[in-house]
């Protein structure tokens, strides 16, 4: 069995934003009680039952009648509303008195005069279908927003957030440890369903997270990346956002592999990280030749083991798997030369009741500078497992 463990996390940040809207209501409510005796001035004792109202001058009548003289010589008051502007019969003034009594209000004073119309101000401006909430920004993707103008008729011009800052909820916040890898992967291991023949993996694979905390991060999409340098031809690397994960096109098969290759590569960003690019060295193969897979060996002597490949300069690393328990690899670097042997000390609490795994691992890594990011890697990886029987 042979794997590269990559912890990603799915974990995605819900905000609910929960929108209050406090209404204020008040009441006034005026009462006008009483009755507002508006005669002023009039002599109406011993009148009442006759419904003459006596007066002298139009100021002992109530608002807008007028002091005239009836037939008989004396002066009432009269309303010259009253389509009979003359003198007064008894059953005039009669009618007169049912009006008094029922107390003219404004609404008897008559329609009110007719000012004609007003100037002409013109048509009321037309702002336009509002398209969006007046200066409220919005996000466009992760590393962008766009804020309504103040008539809420359209968006300004996009803008871009600062350097280590993700969008989220309209406004730039700090996006913390925010990383990326391009990487250039070979496992060869063997094949459990086909026994005696080998199995070989090969991907090309980027990943950039933010919040990433050493194991576990929130993956995003940092915009395709194109790897020149193949043999076989230029791979571009694109993002899948159901997956969450990155994969080549055209595919690269294993016969495809660039083993030993310097490649380049180059990225036009998005979201957090801006235009980038780097190289890979990518290791030649090395292939464990001792001990042959799942041969037995006592695990109280040293244990030495040997592979092709070998360059003469630099390192390795051997993992060693432990497959019978869930204790973590033990890892040793030794010199690209071919041969090293293992002590027996090392293989002492290995489990005999299950395979030994022996992981031979070529690893190159290099930085690159892309804006935006915390220590960008590019990597080339080749891996090659084989078992053995510790007795």
């Amino acid at each position: 069995m042979s794997y590269i463990a990559k912890h990603e996390a799915l974990k995605q940040v819900v905000h609910d934003r929960l929108a209050i809207l406090a209404m204020s209501f008040s009441m006034a409510l005026l009462i006008l009680t009483g009755v507002v005796l508006l005669s002023a001035g009039c002599n109406v004792d011993n009148e009442i039952e006759s419904g003459k109202y006596k007066c002298t001058t139009d100021a002992d009548c109530t608002w807008g009648w007028k002091c005239m003289e009836t037939g008989g010589g004396q002066k009432v008051c009269v309303n010259p509303a009253d389509p009979d502007k003359g003198l007064m019969t008894d059953a005039g003034l009669e009618d007169q008195q049912i009006q008094a009594d029922q107390e003219p209000t404004l609404s008897d004073q008559g329609p009110t005069p007719d000012k004609g119309p007003g100037p002409d101000k013109g048509p009321v401006p037309d702002k336009g279908p509002t398209a969006c909430t007046p200066n409220v920004a919005t996000c466009v993707d992760l590393g962008h927003l766009k804020k309504c103008n103040s008539s809420g008729t359209g968006y300004l011009p996009v803008e871009a957030c600062p350097s280590q800052k993700r969008c989220e909820a309209g406004a730039c916040v700090n996006a913390a440890d925010v990383v990326g890898m391009v990487t250039v992967n070979s496992s060869i291991f063997h094949d459990s369903l086909n026994p005696g023949t080998w199995k070989e993996q090969v991907w090309l694979d980027a990943w950039f997270n933010h919040n990433y905390n050493g194991s576990t991060g929130i993956p995003f999409d940092g915009g395709p990346v194109a790897i020149q340098g193949i043999p076989s031809g230029t791979r571009t690397l694109t993002y899948n956002a159901s997956k969450q994960e990155y994969s080549a096109s055209p595919a690269l098969s294993p016969s495809q592999f660039p083993y030993g290759a310097s490649l380049t590569f180059s990225g036009s960003g998005k979201n957090l990280v801006q235009a980038f690019s780097g190289g890979i060295a990518v290791p030649p193969k090395r292939l464990i030749t001792q001990p042959a897979y799942v041969a037995t060996h006592p695990k109280s002597q040293p244990l030495t083991i040997k592979w092709s490949g070998f360059t003469g300069q630099g390192q390795v690393r051997l993992d060693i798997l432990d497959l019978g328990s869930a204790a973590p690899p033990m890892t040793m670097m030794m010199d690209d030369d071919g041969e090293h042997t293992i002590p027996a000390s090392t293989l002492a609490p290995m489990s005999t009741m299950q395979p030994v795994g022996l992981v031979l691992i070529g690893l190159s890594c290099s930085t690159f500078t892309a804006p935006g990011l915390t220590s960008p890697n590019a990597c080339g990886m080749v891996m090659h497992q084989t078992d053995v029987l510790l007795q």
